[in-house]
């Protein structure tokens, strides 16, 4: 049976276009990620293997149908639910593809911590789209004939967005499992045998190094080396073992099998981000600690103060790094500080990754978004529902009920004026608001375009590549660059932003839905939701083949650090193999002083 013809033949209806939707997105991750689902074309280039989208299709379509991918679903759904029903609908009142990118992005974020690549804007827009070309240079024609002649064009139902998720968390499965496997093989044992309590702790072990580190380091990295260069590596074992202990709870036999381990891998990616959030809470702690003034702004002679005085690796990051993460207030130029929560959202804060998604902090924020949107169940709200709201709503920093203060209601009507007195939530006027509103969970929302969050790998690579602006684009400051504005006499940032209010503000609307569909369903039928789906699945093509390379990083921090007596201590302080210092250091650079030996 062709490929196009076992979807003709399907008989579910609605999961014949729902298949399609999976086609595009499938097709799109599996690029740069999946060997076994390419194959080389005559030019050199490489296509999806319209066999192995058929095969992960018919896996996922086949496990809808049994109990437990079914409680997935519902899982799945419940959790989209008040989103969806807040997000701007087209004409058929379903979601176009850039609306379906933001909904998958915040799921993954809420679920998992999750930062799915090709999903999040990248500091651009979410409406941005790639043109259809990159597409059809990867996907093979019967996946494009496929779509051309089952797609209908109504756009993405709640089920359906739900179906995606899980198809997007299926192949992160795969790849869990992938990785399982290398982890029985570092340590010698057969997928075949069941395990003992040791052995499956010491594979586990091995795992969550391949998760964290690149293989060659991971395979020679032992916990010792795993405490200096992650802290709370102790911690996170006994995070893994109480996982196993819970899955295994209702497995009876001789040892867990590899089909067991690989429910406990699944089990501890869903749970990971959550887990290890709790170091994003110290971090935002500290921060806060070093002085906000109460409004989510840290001076930067204070944020590279303990950097330069007291030799820690933690607050370090160039300013051109900072500006370019988002993180960075240059309300008063001459005065700059670092945006608290857009700091800590920082793609340079993940710690683990994956050719799929980072494992990041949690964006704090979601849950008072989610809040909202539970409440008003549209994409629009009169003024006082806001006000109501949030007066009501209470943060990890932020007591209530409050009374909103003057300024901040005369921004919100200044959000709502150009809507005819409601207020967009998902445009961007809203979320600058819920940023002064709460100052230290709500990331600070820049203009489209004028930031490029990136990690500190691939902001080094792009230095490499600019040899004349290396120095210039080191991700690290030199102590020379912090005591420039350690010892500058400079405002603070309540001189900055007096009376305890934000003046950072930027009139410049950006809405999901910036022109309400108006055409009809005839002339938006096939065509229309084709390119919809095309733009959606290019751009999680445009970067989900990006890999971290880690020792780099590390390589360019030590040279950055231009301090030869401290750069000889820290080496033989970490006296072991070669990569694995320098992966260790790249984590010191970037986590904090105490990931240094004792």
């Amino acid at each position: 049976m062709s490929f196009h013809s076992f979807f003709v033949q399907l008989p579910f209806g609605t999961m014949a276009v729902t298949t399609a939707f999976i086609a595009s997105i499938v097709a799109a991750n599996m690029v740069g990620s999946s060997e076994a689902a390419l194959r080389s074309t005559s030019a050199g280039e490489s296509r999806i293997n319209a066999g192995a989208v058929t095969s992960t299709l018919l896996s996922e379509i086949e496990g809808t149908l049994g109990a437990t991918p079914v409680r997935r679903m519902a899982r799945i759904e419940a959790a989209l639910g008040s989103m969806y029903a807040s997000l701007p609908k087209n004409q058929f009142g379903k979601l176009g593809h850039s609306t379906v990118r933001y909904a998958l992005h915040r799921l993954f974020v809420q679920r998992h911590g999750w930062y799915v690549k090709g999903l999040e804007p990248a500091g651009d827009s979410w409406n941005t789209t790639s043109p259809a070309g990159i597409l059809k240079d990867r996907v093979s024609s019967e996946v494009i004939h496929l779509m051309e002649g089952r797609l209908d064009g109504h756009g993405f139902s709640l089920h359906e967005t739900a179906v995606l998720a899980a198809t997007l968390e299926h192949l992160v499965h795969d790849e869990a499992l992938e990785r399982l496997g290398r982890a029985y093989t570092l340590q010698n044992l057969d997928q075949s045998e069941n395990l003992n309590s040791a052995s499956s702790h010491s594979v586990l072990d091995a795992y969550m190094k391949l998760y964290m580190l690149p293989e060659d380091m991971a395979a020679v990295a032992t916990d010792e080396h795993m405490v200096a260069a992650y802290p709370v590596w102790r911690e996170t074992q006994d995070f893994v073992r109480d996982v196993q202990k819970e899955v295994l709870r209702t497995e009876h036999g001789s040892g867990p099998s590899f089909t067991v381990m690989s429910n406990v891998v699944e089990e501890i990616g869903e749970r990971f981000g959550r887990f290890q959030d709790a170091e994003c809470r110290q971090m935002k702690d500290q921060l806060v600690s070093l002085g906000d003034h109460g409004i989510g702004r840290v001076a930067l002679a204070d944020f590279y103060r303990p950097a330069l005085h007291d030799k820690s690796f933690q607050f370090a990051e160039s300013m051109d790094y900072l500006r370019e993460l988002g993180a960075l207030d240059e309300t008063d130029p001459s005065s700059p500080s670092v945006i608290v929560p857009n700091y800590v959202n920082a793609p340079a804060n993940c710690i683990a990754s994956s050719s799929f998604y980072s494992v990041c902090c949690l964006d704090e924020c979601e849950q008072l978004m989610g809040h909202l949107e539970s409440n008003i169940k549209a994409p629009e709200a009169p003024v006082a529902t806001i006000v109501d709201l949030v007066s009501q709503l209470s943060s990890s920093t932020v007591e209530a009920p409050r009374t909103l203060p003057q300024s901040l209601l005369e921004r919100l009507d200044e959000v709502a004026a150009p809507h005819a007195g409601n207020v967009q939530l998902h445009g961007r006027m809203f979320g600058q608001w819920m940023h002064h509103a709460f100052p230290r969970e709500c990331p600070f929302p820049h203009v489209a375009g004028a930031t490029a969050p990136r990690t500190p790998d691939e902001w080094m690579d792009s230095a490499e590549a600019d040899s004349v602006n290396k120095a210039a684009k080191s991700a690290f400051a030199s102590p020379e660059e912090m005591r420039q504005y350690v010892d500058k006499r400079a405002k603070s940032p309540s001189e900055v932003h007096p009376d305890g209010e934000l003046n950072h503000w930027e009139v410049h609307e950006e809405l999901l839905v910036p022109f309400p569909a108006r055409a009809t369903a005839k002339s938006r039928s096939v065509p229309w939701f084709l390119f919809s789906v095309v733009m959606l699945s290019a751009a999680l093509i445009s970067v989900a083949s990006r890999v971290a390379d880690p020792v780099k990083v590390a390589k360019a921090a030590l040279e950055s650090l231009r301090q030869p007596d401290e750069i000889a201590k820290i080496k033989a302080e970490t006296a072991w193999s070669e990569p694995v210092r320098d992966a260790s250091l790249m984590r010191l650079r970037t986590r904090g002083a105490s990931y240094l030996p004792a």
